[in-house]
Formats: structure tokens, sequence, C-alpha cells
């Protein structure tokens, strides 16, 4: 297998987590705007900042392509854990690969909104709305992909897998505290609004310290040396068999 593809992987776990904050960051959005700017506020931070928030929204598309060899090199330290039945391997492929989107598309509607930001003042203020919450409201797709990860580690995990059974547990905390963003469509201010403690600094800190701690223990579990290679189920061999 080839481990400096694998550590490529693993790597990029910090790679899209700096990208994606640097474009919040670049485009004036880290903190967040408050939903609650008037239509007239939104239309003058787009006008003042259009050059800033176009560039912001590009690094943010930039940082999605890092998202997908992570989610490689996670699945294949998953399948050396799972043997022949990997279903935690590809539940988190799969909900992560639909997790991707919502990298792409906020930093999409940024530059948007900003490419013609002298729009009629409802069409700019339903774009702001729309990449501010697909940014923060589509969680449920990357909780599942932390509870299969969870229930795989948990289920197979010892000190001698690639990942110990404390990840798994990791993956279900994270899991249930990306579900604070829920409250976010009820609230205008205040801390469970779009931009308080509850409704993004909480998410936005546990998807920081996941992004950060998976890939340092998916980095270390390429480089070691005791974990022997993925062997796959032979192409036609029965589920009873393989497990035999």
């Amino acid at each position: 297998m080839n481990r400096s593809m694998q550590r490529f992987g693993a790597c990029c776990s910090f790679l899209s987590m700096a990208i994606f904050f640097a474009g919040l960051i670049c485009a004036g959005f880290f903190p967040t705007l408050a939903p609650s700017l008037t239509p007239e506020q939104l239309a003058e931070i787009y006008t003042q900042r259009q050059t800033s928030i176009l560039a912001g929204g590009l690094i943010i598309v930039i940082a999605s392509g890092f998202c997908g060899p992570f989610l490689g090199a996670i699945f294949l330290q998953l399948r050396r854990m799972e043997g022949p039945r990997p279903i935690g391997s590809y539940g988190q492929l799969a909900s992560g690969i639909a997790n991707i989107q919502f990298f792409i598309f906020p930093g999409i509607l940024f530059v948007v909104a900003a490419y013609r930001p002298n729009r009629s003042l409802e069409a700019l203020s339903a774009l702001n709305d729309l990449a501010f919450i697909v940014t923060m409201l589509p969680w449920t797709v990357g909780a599942m992909q932390c509870v299969c990860i969870g229930w795989a580690v948990i289920t197979h995990g010892t000190r001698t897998t690639p990942y110990p059974r404390w990840v798994g547990f990791f993956n279900i905390w994270i899991a249930l505290g990306m579900t604070t963003s829920s409250v976010i469509p009820f609230f205008k201010t205040g801390p469970l609004a779009w931009n308080g403690l509850i409704g993004f600094w909480i998410p936005a800190a546990v998807f920081g310290l996941w992004e950060l701690v998976m890939g340092i223990m998916t980095l270390r579990a390429v480089n070691r040396d005791d974990l022997g290679e993925i062997a796959p189920p032979a192409l036609g061999t029965p589920a009873v068999a393989a497990s035999a």
C-alpha cells in the first residue's frame, strides 16, 4: 500500500480545516455576520468587501478539494479493522462524501452574492441567509460519519488496531456536539443564532477538534509498522465463507 499517498490523505485534514477557516477570515465572515443585519447593511458589507468576499469564497471552495483524500485515508484504516463486513468503513465514506458539498456550497454562495452586490436587497439577503444556513445547519451527514467511525472503532478497536477505542467514543461525542446548530433556524439574535455561542462557536470548535484529532490519529495509524496490510475478501466469496 502506498504510504506516502496515505500520509498525504491524513495531512489533508489539516489542510482542509486551515484553508476553510482562512477563507472565512479572508471574506470577513469569521466570526460570522449577524443574522439580524438588515438587507441595507448586508448590501453595504458586500459592496465594500466585494473583492475579499470573492477571494474568500474561492478559498473555501478550494478547501473542499482536500476532503476526499482525507476520507480515503480514514476509510483504509477502518477497513483494516472491520474485516469482511466493513459497514462502518463504507458508511463513513458515503456520509463524508455527502458532507463535502457543504464545504463547496457556502463558498459558491458567497461568490454569487458578492459577484453582483448591487442586485435587489431581497435577493442579496436570501443568498446571504442561504450561505450561512448551509454552512451551519446540515450537521446530520457529518454526525452520521462520526457515528459510523465511532461504531466501527468501539466494536473492533484495541491497542493494536489503527484507531484505539477512545477514538470511537470521541467520535460519538463529536456527533452529539454537532447537533447544537439545529437551533439556528429559530433565532436571529443571542447564543442560539448562527453567530452565537451554541449556534456557531460550539459547532465550529467541535469541527476543528475533530479534524485535528482524526488527522493526527490517522497519520499515526499510517506510520505504524505493526498493523499489517488490508486483505480484502476475494471476489465471489460468500460472506459466511469469508468470515470462517
